[in-house]
């Protein structure tokens, strides 16, 4: 039991210092077994937050004071065969959102004129150049905005899961609540990893709350 507690302790420990201080630095232990350790810790340590969030959500629907019969997501659900529901929402989509929210995190600005013979050419190259100190400083001196931003862009788009009303309005930083959590243990492992670790993250967090829907669903069938 203890062999499994450590590793979670200092996952959180050197999460908690990460979180204090966002640093653009991969951590020094690269091995597949570390990485491997971190990844598992990371999972145990986020998605029982996420879940306790969602539970939260769940009963306000309940309740009605939240529509969730037309969250997004339950609408694929509904539309897609399962297969095709389980391979999009477990390999598809993460892959799609890490490379959107997460695959920068790591991006090197000095020399972004090489990334791009034809913005250089249609902006100019010393607009490339101020464009090239700019996110030079950004990503050297305001890492943490770049961090944090990144997080809070993934929970806003996520909101487009629910169909707009005051009342998502007002309890938005309750909906958004699992994604931005999750969103700042995925880029956590993708600066101090790599991109790689974060996909594998998503999609392992998505396969279990996909699969333990699907679980209370067949349970309320059978009552």
């Amino acid at each position: 039991m203890l062999t499994m507690i450590s590793p979670i302790k200092r996952t959180y420990r050197d999460f908690r210092l990460f979180l204090r201080n966002p640093v653009n630095l991969p951590a020094e232990d690269q091995t597949v077994k570390h990485k491997i350790s971190r990844l598992f810790s990371v999972l145990a340590m986020e998605i029982p937050i996420v879940a306790a969030i969602g539970a939260m959500i769940y009963g306000i629907g309940e309740i009605g004071l939240l529509d969730t019969d037309t969250h997004k997501i339950g609408v694929l659900f509904q539309k897609m065969p399962l297969w095709k529901f389980i391979l999009f929402g477990v390999v598809v989509n993460p892959f799609i959102e890490e490379l959107i929210f997460r695959l920068y995190l790591r991006f090197n600005p000095k020399g972004l004129s090489g990334y791009s013979l034809l913005s250089a050419s249609a902006i100019g190259k010393r607009m490339m150049k101020k464009i090239e100190a700019y996110l030079t400083h950004l990503w050297l001196n305001k890492f943490h905005l770049v961090f944090f931003s990144s997080a809070l862009l993934f929970a806003i788009f996520h909101l487009s899961n629910y169909q707009f009303s005051i009342t998502v309005l007002l309890l938005s930083p309750l909906l958004v609540a699992p994604q931005f959590i999750t969103g700042l243990f995925l880029g956590y492992l993708r600066i101090k990893y790599s991109w790689m670790l974060g996909y594998f993250m998503h999609a392992i967090h998505n396969a279990f709350f996909i699969s333990s829907s699907l679980i209370i669903i067949n349970s309320f069938d059978i009552q």
